[in-house]
């Protein structure tokens, strides 16, 4: 009877040591066992010689690292203007609190680093306050936009801002980036940027924005403008400023549409064939040529025996050559 009383005790006391050493197995480590420092000083390292598999390898630590070093990092190391720290920064942590194209290690990791970020938002280090947003946006944190629309106003921080609101498509925040698009206190490029970004974000209202700056006194701006509604294959829109007050935004509808290329709107572009002005036609000549038909050869020869216009007559000439080298109903 005590034998067996004994060997329950052995049992259970195994029992008791393996559930320890499970336990203690499990267990994060903690921040002074891990060797945080180096590995981020690994991991801000080119990728080039010897560095091709340790720069990898200390990031892969810092990811499965992961409350630690996003304590580490975050804000800390955000007060970074070099790119390769910036790609550091953003392989690293969204490695750990995830993004559009793959899950976080975990709920509570992404809301440690949401926290961290949005807390950062307001730093009084403008490197800090520009990561943040843009580290949020490469998160898809999309409930940060009216967190991240403020530092549209901050010139120290605006270009992390529509980085991220770009990324996240913030429509609710296309008025404000609108604004600063027209802000004449705003850089050429800050504005440029801003543009581009109403691109990148689309939807209605960002699509009527973008055809108020094709009027636009600084050509940047324009094109900008006309590029965004290149790539949102806004027909129906340019087509509506066909006709607009102003030459400029004409110009750039007829442009875009050409570019486009989309045949349905051939019968509005050549609507304008007889316009006053010469440019115009040119502009609609050059672009019915991006959605040409061999049909077009006979109108086209029509127009080079009626138009006195040197420059519209080029243009004739150039699409009466792509008509005859191969255009298709």
């Amino acid at each position: 009877m005590r034998v067996a009383r004994c060997e329950l005790r052995v049992a259970r006391n195994g029992l008791v040591f393996a559930g320890l050493a499970a336990a203690l197995i499990a267990m994060p480590a903690r921040a002074e066992d891990l060797n945080l420092e180096a590995w981020w000083r690994d991991a801000c390292l080119w990728e080039v010689g010897s560095n091709l598999e340790k720069v990898p390898a200390a990031r892969k630590k810092l990811i499965e690292a992961g409350a630690p070093t996003l304590d580490f990092l975050i804000p800390a190391r955000l007060d970074a203007a070099d790119t390769i720290i910036t790609r550091a920064l953003s392989m690293v942590i969204t490695g750990i609190a995830g993004s559009p194209a793959q899950p976080p290690q975990s709920p509570d990791l992404r809301n440690q680093a949401f926290s961290g970020l949005i807390n950062a938002l307001t730093s009084d280090k403008p490197n800090v306050r520009r990561n943040a947003a843009d580290l949020l946006g490469q998160m898809g944190a999309t409930e940060a936009a009216d967190h991240i629309a403020p530092l549209l106003k901050d010139k120290d921080a605006r270009g992390g801002a529509l980085a991220a609101l770009g990324a996240l498509k913030a429509e609710s925040c296309v008025p404000d980036i609108a604004a600063m698009a027209r802000d004449p206190s705003v850089s050429e490029r800050g504005r440029f940027t801003a543009v581009s970004t109403l691109g990148a974000i689309g939807g209605a209202r960002a699509q009527e924005a973008l055809l108020g700056f094709l009027s636009d006194k600084t050509a940047t701006i324009r094109f900008a403008a006309q590029y965004a509604l290149e790539s949102l294959r806004s027909t129906g829109a340019l087509v509506s400023r066909l006709r607009d007050p102003d030459r400029r935004a004409r110009l750039h509808a007829i442009s875009a549409l050409g570019r486009i290329g989309e045949r349905s709107t051939r019968s509005d572009l050549k609507a304008l064939l007889d316009d006053a002005d010469a440019t115009v036609r040119g502009f609609v000549v050059e672009a019915l040529g991006f959605m040409q038909k061999p049909s077009d050869a006979a109108w086209i020869r029509e127009r080079l025996v009626t138009e006195k216009d040197e420059f519209v007559k080029g243009k004739l000439l150039e699409a009466l050559r792509r008509v005859e080298s191969g255009g298709t109903e």
